[in-house]
């Protein structure tokens, strides 16, 4: 009886005790799981923040490529205010602002007042043959330089007026090579008819091709107006005498 009741207790000793160990085991099994889901859910995050640095990281480069590529604008000679600013012209290629003038000058003709203002170099360079062949002048290069100005002639007559343009242009004393008259319906020889009903004022732009030679060189221009018909294309004044511009 005494053997049967130790052999009882120790069945039930060897149970307690890997009971015991089994919950040790247990204990350290979920231990490990908690560990190990902590470890998944950091590395997680870290990924997370990771790749939302990426994108950040690539918005801001297609943010600086998109400032980058918009540098060259689009447009045409009127949008040119700032000396060093360049546009590129569909016609024409890429035309710069290389320098303006304060070249205001006023003169009475006849019946008519005419005025010269907004003198401004530029620089045109032509991207293939096709611009080359558009320019206004004739035989052109990869660039060339334009002096550009307008003409305001105000008619303070009663009747209509014919002025025949600029007759004369010299720059630095120089005879001009190449000039043209232009309106937004194209370009004419600078020397060509102006037509201006009683008090009216009507604008036209002047350009002249410059070497590069003057356009380092250019201090001065000499403008003389065309005489001044009327519609039955009887002269009615003389062209003016020449009127020395300084360009400063």
């Amino acid at each position: 009886m005494l053997r049967v009741r130790n052999a009882l207790i120790l069945f039930m000793s060897c149970l307690a005790i890997g009971g015991i160990l089994a919950g040790c085991g247990n204990a350290s099994t979920s231990s490990k799981e908690v560990k190990t889901t902590k470890q998944v859910a950091a590395s997680e995050q870290e990924s997370s923040v990771q790749s939302s640095s990426t994108k950040e990281d690539e918005s801001k480069s297609e943010s600086t490529d998109e400032s980058t590529d918009g540098d060259m604008e689009s447009g045409n000679i009127t949008d040119l205010r700032t000396v060093g600013q360049s546009i590129d012209d569909e016609d024409y290629g890429i035309i710069t602002l290389i320098n303006t003038f304060n070249g205001d000058t006023t003169k009475e003709h006849g019946k008519t007042t005419v005025s010269f203002n907004d003198f401004q170099v530029l620089k045109f360079e032509p991207k293939d043959k096709d611009q080359r062949d558009f320019s206004d002048f004739e035989h052109v290069g990869q660039k060339y330089y334009v002096l550009r100005f307008k003409m305001n002639v105000k008619n303070n007559d009663t009747k209509k007026l014919l002025v025949q343009g600029l007759s004369e242009i010299d720059i630095n004393s120089t005879s001009a090579d190449q000039s043209l008259q232009v309106e937004d319906d194209g370009a004419t020889d600078a020397d060509a008819e102006i037509s201006v009903n009683p008090g009216v004022t009507k604008s036209v732009v002047i350009e002249v091709l410059l070497t590069e030679s003057q356009v380092q060189s250019l201090n001065k221009i000499s403008l003389t107006i065309g005489e001044i018909d009327n519609k039955s294309y009887d002269t009615e004044t003389e062209e003016s005498d020449p009127i020395n511009i300084p360009l400063d």
